[in-house]
């Protein structure tokens, strides 16, 4: 699968983007996929923002499978700064785990 992970401009971070988009690469990366960043034409859709007005998804069509990171925020729910990684790396593993599984008769 193709992932893309997108940023914002970086004008307020309050989170450290940069690491939080190593380690969601690496386990994506590592469990085969491609990642690329700042492309909307992909199989999903990691927004990273470092402040809550979370820049990073404009532009993004919220019909397509999309997490997003903003401040020391997952899809709008306030999460402790050490959990954003796992929580949006389990989104996406959630998401991509529905495509794998059969369809039921």
């Amino acid at each position: 699968m193709l992932i893309s992970i997108r940023f914002c401009g970086g004008c307020n971070p309050r989170v450290n983007r940069r690491v939080i988009a190593d380690n969601i690469k690496d386990y994506l990366a590592t469990s085969g996929h491609v990642v690329v960043y700042n492309r909307t034409d992909t199989h999903f859709i990691v927004c990273i923002s470092g402040c809550t007005a979370s820049c990073a998804e404009h532009g993004v069509n919220h019909d397509e499978p999309t997490v997003v990171i903003a401040g020391a925020s997952v899809d709008g729910l306030a999460v402790d700064e050490n959990s954003l990684c796992s929580i949006a790396i389990k989104k996406v593993r959630d998401y991509l785990g529905k495509l794998e599984k059969p369809l039921s008769p």
